[in-house]
């Protein structure tokens, strides 16, 4: 990304892909980057990010071609997603270009880019499973209650 007016760029995506696919239908490849950005900063709470520490900023690279012949770039697209994998809207977006723009500091080191992204999905999977087991706990309260109402309401009826 190039910011023009006050004549900074930064890098938001890897160096190497992160995935590699080949859509069964259209054959077409898609390749995705990712770089992890901060999306809170922690001396200072924005209201949007107060539970969001990250956010995975994708470009999606859609190659086509003909089988035995040259690649090219079919479409390039670029997307922010919170530790949910939720699209951030515009206004979230741009507050995090922003804060990438002004720090403007990047790792040259590969292994660092690799290490961070293995960290963000492993933070990512342990919300999710704490997620599904606040889910499980709901699950049971709810259906203990219904139990118990039921047992109150026949009990009632027929006494």
């Amino acid at each position: 990304m190039i910011d023009s007016g006050r004549k900074r760029a930064v890098n938001l995506s890897s160096r190497w892909p992160v995935s590699v696919e080949q859509h069964w239908l259209t054959r077409e490849v898609h390749v995705k980057y990712a770089a992890i950005v901060i999306a809170s900063d922690h001396r200072q709470r924005w209201e949007l990010f107060s539970a969001r520490e990250f956010a995975e900023c994708e470009v999606m690279v859609t190659m086509g071609g003909e089988e035995g012949g040259e690649m090219y770039v079919r479409e390039v697209s670029m997307q922010m997603k919170d530790m949910e994998e939720k699209s951030l809207n515009g206004r979230e977006s741009l507050v995090i270009l922003q804060r990438t723009f002004e720090k403007g500091k990047r790792s040259g080191k590969i292994e660092e880019g690799k290490e961070r992204y293995e960290e963000f999905l492993e933070k990512k999977r342990e919300r999710k499973e704490g997620k599904e087991r606040m889910e499980n706990v709901l699950n049971i309260v709810c259906v203990s209650c219904f139990v118990v109402a039921v047992a109150f309401w026949s009990y009632k009826l027929f006494i």
